[in-house]
């Protein structure tokens, strides 16, 4: 288990054979408090990735399964506090890649998600990581800002989507869900993410989460706010309250 905390901490956990949590490791990550922590699929490896209000993202990988050496690659691109980090499902990474080396990690800053490209066959770290990233959504024209982030799971029956929590102006606050698909051989344009739906909700957002992959057709999204917690069905670009 991984946790993260305002002393600018991150701690991994393991539990013994006597139920209880001991630190196996302490790193001091970043240089102002540490806003979420998430665990990439273990196939790439032992990897998560942090976020902070010090403007970076950085992704740690356990080297020859030690579990006190870690390395870092920080992601130095946002100018403005990084809010949310999420790794894209294996299926996700493997689509949008074409490689089963590289991993997909989505960050999120005030105005804009940026989409990394990691290769994972490789020292994770400034010097022999081949890190790429592009800027995939942009806020900076539209009201609010940005505060989390959740992928749908992957399935052979849904379609990639992406959830973007915003908080916007005097309180209001609303999730747009982001559809990704591959341009046709006469759709020159670089542009593969479009907004598909707006969700506006009725007090201040706190948290998005897409339900894990069971194998249903349907994309349920978890939603909490200040006064309430809200489930979503998304059906076909609809969105009907579930719970």
């Amino acid at each position: 288990m991984a946790t993260c905390s305002s002393d600018h901490k991150v701690k991994i956990w393991e539990k013994l054979e006597s139920g209880t949590w001991t630190v196996v490791k302490e790193i001091m990550a970043h240089y102002s408090p540490v806003w979420r922590v998430t665990w990439a699929h273990p196939d790439y490896g032992t990897i998560l990735a942090t976020c902070s209000m010090d403007h970076r993202a950085t992704i740690w990988r356990m080297m020859n399964d030690d579990k006190t050496n870690w390395v870092k690659k920080e992601l130095t691109d946002s100018s403005t506090p990084v809010t949310d980090v999420k790794f894209a499902p294996r299926t996700w990474s493997d689509m949008m890649t074409g490689s089963p080396d590289q991993l997909r990690l989505a960050a999120c800053s005030e105005d804009k998600v940026r989409l990394y490209t990691v290769q994972v066959n490789s020292e994770l770290n400034d010097t022999y990581c081949d890190c790429t990233s592009e800027n995939i959504i942009d806020y900076s024209d539209e009201p609010g800002k940005i505060s989390c982030l959740s992928w749908n799971s992957s399935s052979r029956f849904t379609n990639l989507v992406l959830a973007v929590g915003v908080l916007g102006g005097k309180g209001g606050s609303r999730v747009d869900l982001y559809n990704f698909s591959e341009n046709s051989l006469s759709d020159r344009s670089p542009k593969k993410w479009s907004k598909i739906v707006s969700i506006p909700l009725t007090s201040k957002l706190h948290h998005v989460a897409f339900r894990p992959n069971n194998g249903a057709r349907d994309n349920i999204l978890a939603v909490a706010t200040e006064a309430e917690l809200v489930v979503f069905k998304i059906c076909s670009e609809v969105v009907c309250t579930y719970f």
